[in-house]
């Protein structure tokens, strides 16, 4: 009876990291399907750990930031206009994140209205256009009810900071303004650090 475990299990040998690779990406392929959220098609937040973290770390050179956006009383927005509507935005969302892929970005689907971007930048000027740029498409949203995007934004000190670590900072970043009209971003600094520590 032929062996088949070879084409289920990562072979060992003389070249045993490319091979180990290559098994990776196979599984990562096979997988794709059930990496990614239902609705808008998007990696879910494990696909998403292990992208940004493997984008990270071999562009380490590059500066990198993690983008998380939340909409203020989404439930609220639900049961105001339906949630059919409120789907539609999500998947709107989602679309609207697609045009800033590239071999250096990561999207993320997180949950509900909870939604990720790790994004390559050159300064902080180029991070808050793009914040901007978001909740300008996102208000421009024909719906029947004042949507209210907020985005925290994390600037990740080094390549090897877990992306779950950028994902909480920039989430508590984002809590400080969620709700807020006037305010539609905020970074992550030393003072929300201090008041993490205390």
């Amino acid at each position: 009876m032929a062996d088949n475990t070879q084409d289920n299990i990562p072979v060992f040998g003389e070249d045993k990291t490319d091979r180990y690779i290559v098994y990776l990406k196979k599984m990562a392929e096979k997988n794709l399907e059930s990496n990614l959220t239902y609705m808008t098609q998007l990696p879910n937040q494990r696909a998403f750990f292990y992208q940004a973290s493997e984008i990270m770390r071999n562009n380490r050179e590059q500066k990198f930031a993690l983008l998380v956006l939340d909409i203020a009383h989404f439930k609220a927005l639900n049961e105001f206009c339906g949630w059919d509507m409120g789907d539609k935005l999500l998947v709107y969302i989602a679309d609207f994140f697609r045009t800033y892929e590239s071999p250096l970005t990561a999207l993320c689907h997180f949950r509900a209205d909870s939604f990720g971007m790790l994004v390559p930048f050159e300064d902080k000027e180029e991070l808050t256009t793009i914040a901007l740029d978001i909740c300008a498409k996102i208000e421009a949203f024909e719906i029947s009810y004042k949507v209210l995007p907020a985005i925290g934004i994390c600037i990740a000190p080094n390549p090897e900071t877990a992306i779950s670590v950028l994902r909480d900072y920039a989430t508590m970043a984002l809590q400080s303004i969620k709700g807020k009209f006037y305010a539609k971003y905020a970074y992550f600094d030393d003072s929300m650090r201090q008041q993490m520590l205390m």
